[in-house]
Parts: structure tokens; sequence; C-alpha cells
């Protein structure tokens, strides 16, 4: 028993010296940082639903422009992040230095193929896919993907008309849902999901599950892959429910 203690108490201190070192990045290369807290550093939401990383940077951004600093350190989970607020910083973190930059920071494991995609991917591969991915993205075909959105649009009216005649409220989440799954689909998958023909759509649902149908199971998957991420990505955690997962792959 006294054992056990003793080795449960080394693993406390070795975690907490870990952390503190951790959470010392920042400190260390004399950058001013805001206080994170173990586990979620800067983020508040502990198990959250989806993190909304725009409004996240724009409270954080916020919170250095008040004190008139050109830069800052934040944490994601253990991992330092560096807020920019220098036009000049900026511009040469995305032009001039811009190969070295290439990593958006969002999560993906090959272990999970629903998390690699054009956005997630990193480095070599990431340019790899690029080549591929610039013919996709050619002025005519850009032409041709307006085209279908226009469609969409066409589609979409006659369901905001009968709203509008019967004076119903408009489910802006649910037209907006439809609209997007039906550009998607039509524009990066070449298929018609047919979203505002038919109220039953499947990618439709499949849409509407990954924003309503969120488990305890999915918030701690969420949870890993955020605040850690490399121990998720070995691990093989898909930041995608696991139904969503079949559908997609099967």
């Amino acid at each position: 028993l006294t054992e056990i203690a003793i080795l449960l108490a080394s693993v406390g201190i070795v975690a907490v010296l870990y952390v503190k070192y951790k959470y010392g990045y920042w400190k260390r290369r004399n950058v001013p940082y805001l206080e994170p807290t173990f586990p979620t550093g800067n983020n508040t939401s502990f198990f959250p639903r989806g993190i909304a990383i725009g409004r996240l940077s724009h409270d954080l951004y916020n919170e250095f422009k008040k004190k008139g600093l050109k830069m800052g350190g934040v944490y994601l989970g253990l991992d330092p992040n560096l807020i920019l607020m220098d036009p000049e910083d900026i511009r040469t973190i995305m032009i001039k230095d811009f190969n070295s930059f290439v990593d958006r920071g969002i999560y993906m494991s090959h272990k999970a193929p629903m998390t690699v995609n054009m956005v997630s991917q990193r480095g070599q591969e990431w340019r790899n896919a690029r080549v591929k991915y610039t013919s996709v993205f050619t002025s005519a075909k850009m032409k041709i993907m307006y085209d279908s959105m226009k469609e969409i649009i066409k589609n979409m009216f006659p369901t905001l008309d009968d709203s509008s005649e019967r004076k119903l409220d408009v489910d802006v989440l649910d037209t907006m849902s439809r609209f997007t799954t039906d550009s998607v689909g039509a524009t990066i998958l070449g298929l018609e999901c047919n979203c505002f023909k038919d109220p039953n759509a499947e990618f439709h649902k499949l849409a509407r599950h990954i924003f309503e149908k969120f488990s305890l199971a999915d918030k701690m998957r969420l949870f890993m892959t955020i605040y850690f991420p490399k121990l998720a990505e070995e691990i093989g955690i898909s930041n995608v429910q696991p139904e969503v997962n079949v559908k997609f792959t099967k």
C-alpha cells in the first residue's frame, strides 16, 4: 500500500511539473501571455458542444489589443498559440514566410479517415494535396460551381415563399443547413442532395445529426481532440460522431 501511494504521489508530482513546464512556454520566451487554467488553457468551455474558434480568437485578440500589445501568447489545452495584432507581422507570416506556416492547427488522425481533409492536412502532405486541389478551383470550374449554387438558391425560394404566404416563422438554422448541404454536395461531391425538395433527405439528417445528437461520449471525444490532440491522434479518436463516420465510410 505504501509503495502504491509513493508511486501515485510520484506520478502526480511529475504530472504537475509537466503541466507547469508546458504553461511556461511563453514566459520562457519573454512573450506577453494570458494566464492559463488546466486543462483548457485559455478556453473557458470545459466540455464544448463545438468550439467557436473565431469567437474565442476574437475575445483573446481584444484582451491583448486593450493592453496595446503587438502580440500575445495563449494556450489551447496544453498547446501554446500566438496571437498577432501587428499587420506587418501578419503579412510576413501569410505571404513572405508562408511556407513555414502552412498548418492550420486543425485536428486530424490518419486512423480516423473522416478527420483528414484539405483543411486539416499538414506540411508536405498538404502541399501534395494542394497540387491536386488547384485544378479543382480554376476559373472555369468555379463558374460551374456558381451555376450549381444558383440552382440551389432557386430551389430554396419555394420554401421561403411558402412560409411567407402562410405567415410562418422561418427556421433559419434549418434553411441554411439545407442550403449548405446542397451546396457542398453539388460543388464538392457532385451529388444532388435535394434537401429542399425532400424534407427527409438523408444528407440533411446527417448534417443536423452532427449538431443536434451530441452525447456525452461525443463531448469526451471532442474534448480529447481539442485539448490533447497528440494523444487523440495516436489513439485514432475521431471528432465526428460514429454514426456519421459509418454513413460516409461504409
